[in-house]
């Protein structure tokens, strides 16, 4: 069966929980790091961003929905 592409796809996140995980998210000051961050706070996990530049990883955190916690590192 071909998915009607056309109306957006609904996901259950009571089937994708990660409460009480923790995801270390490397390159997550940006871009698809941050995105897939983003996702796994969403799914309950304890999210931990690691980049390169400190200063973006402040930026990265005013754009995240709940805590998370950074370490600037190469």
């Amino acid at each position: 069966m071909i998915n009607n592409l056309s109306r957006p796809l609904k996901f259950n996140m009571d089937k994708f929980s990660l409460k009480g995980k923790v995801a270390l998210v490397s390159g997550g000051s940006r871009g698809l790091g941050l995105t897939i961050g983003r996702g796994l706070g969403e799914a309950g996990a304890n999210v931990v961003l690691a980049a390169r530049s400190a200063k973006a990883l402040l930026e990265a955190t005013k754009r995240f929905p709940g805590e998370v916690l950074t370490k600037q590192c190469d």
